[in-house]
């Protein structure tokens, strides 16, 4: 009678655990596992253009990394602030790098636009990265009635300023969105890296996404034929 008893318990315990107990998620699931399905980037097929993109760094530079970016985004502001300085000062003003800079407004984000197209405002002045590192360093001012100040701080005259931002920007940016949906882009920051073409186009072999650190970059750098410089900062 024990036996059965104990039988039927155990068996009652197994239903209600399988059809009635609350689902509970895993307390600690794969770090990075939702992340990474995210950010997967496809890697084009075939090279792809720099036409109509902001450039820094020398034009013989072999390497080049592409970013897709948001202004008002916050993972775009973190790379900005705390990682694209020290790429510039170790791999882009050295020479071996190339970085090129598109555009790619979030719809849900209400001010991205127009920073967009105040960035290419100032590009024709070239006051570009200027304005870039700018804007970033104060994503929480960067509303319509707040680019002129920002503009004329890096040096913009106002009349000109103004009659800019008024919207003959706006096929420019677009013209970058589009580019990011045919390449299969959904997120910012994404930044492709390859090497440069004969040709002039881009070969690219590495893709990702997100607020990545320093190090990413260099690993894929050097698989792309850079070199580390030790000591540089």
């Amino acid at each position: 009678m024990g036996v059965q008893l104990a039988f039927i318990v155990a068996a009652g315990s197994l239903v209600y655990a399988v059809f009635f107990a609350p689902k509970r998620e895993a307390a600690n699931p794969p770090a990075g596992a939702n992340a990474s399905r995210r950010g997967e980037v496809p890697i084009p097929a075939t090279p792809i253009s720099l036409q109509g993109a902001a450039l820094r760094g020398s034009d013989t530079a072999k390497i080049v990394i592409l970013e897709y970016s948001d202004v008002q985004c916050p993972y775009c502001g973190k790379f900005a602030r705390e990682t694209f300085g020290q790429l510039d000062a170790k791999y882009i003003n050295t020479g071996q790098v190339k970085f090129a800079f598109r555009h790619l407004p979030l719809g849900n984000h209400k001010d991205a636009q127009k920073a967009a197209e105040a960035l290419e405002c100032a590009r024709d002045k070239g006051r570009f990265w200027d304005l870039h590192d700018r804007l970033f360093l104060n994503q929480e001012r960067i509303g319509l009635s707040e680019l002129p100040s920002h503009a004329e701080a890096v040096g913009l005259a106002p009349a000109d300023f103004a009659a800019c931002i008024g919207g003959s920007k706006a096929t420019h940016v677009s013209a970058d969105a589009e580019s990011a949906k045919l390449l299969g882009i959904r997120v910012t920051p994404t930044f492709m890296l390859g090497t440069m073409q004969p040709d002039g186009l881009v070969r690219i072999k590495r893709a990702f996404a997100g607020a990545v650190p320093l190090a990413n970059f260099e690993k894929a750098i050097i698989e792309l034929g850079g070199t580390n410089l030790v000591g540089s900062n």
